[in-house]
């Protein structure tokens, strides 16, 4: 009897190993295919990281530029208010003029024609 319990306990540990070896080589598989799917979608994921990097380096540069023609645009800006305060100041000091002028004379506040004169 235990002749025939140790050849049942070698044919049950050799179906237990064969089935171990079964059971390993379909997960290899497994794992193989589902790896060339994961590669599949990771592919078009890189491709799509690769068009978004680019797309924001190019948008960095596009802001760069912009913040070269706000900076532009603020000094022009700066540069036509100093010139128009100097203008009004000039144009203060000719109303000034032109009111002294008008006092002497005596006609203050009045329009002057000029049609005839030559």
């Amino acid at each position: 009897m235990t002749a025939v319990t140790t050849i049942i306990a070698v044919v049950a540990l050799l179906v237990g190993l064969a089935s171990v070896w079964l059971i390993t080589e379909t997960v290899k598989k497994m794992e193989i295919r589902t790896q060339k799917v994961i590669d599949v979608h990771l592919r078009g994921l890189r491709q799509s990281v690769t068009e978004l990097s680019q797309v924001v380096v190019d948008m960095k540069a596009g802001q760069e530029d912009v913040r070269n023609r706000v900076r532009d645009v603020v000094r022009n800006r700066q540069a036509a208010d100093v010139e128009l305060a100097a203008v009004r100041q000039e144009l203060d000091q000719m109303k000034a003029t032109l009111s002294q002028a008008a006092s002497k004379s005596g006609k203050v506040g009045q329009p002057t024609s000029r049609v005839g004169r030559l």
